[in-house]
């Protein structure tokens, strides 16, 4: 069985919570990232992430 990747925040490049197989399809998925606390929206296919949507808004 594939054993899967994990994704990446597409602004600060750490790993998140989220899981991904070879055969995984999303569309107009929020990844919220634990350490930069944003949200992108991703659409991902074939372990290719996709930016849909940056949210520039950061908490502090």
């Amino acid at each position: 069985m594939d054993e899967g990747k994990w994704l990446y925040c597409p602004k600060c490049n750490k790993k998140t919570r989220v899981k991904v197989y070879e055969q995984t399809k999303m569309e107009n998925f929020p990844l919220f990232c634990p350490w930069c606390k944003t949200e992108t929206v991703v659409n991902v296919k074939n372990y290719t992430l996709v930016v849909v949507f940056n949210n520039q808004k950061e908490q502090t």
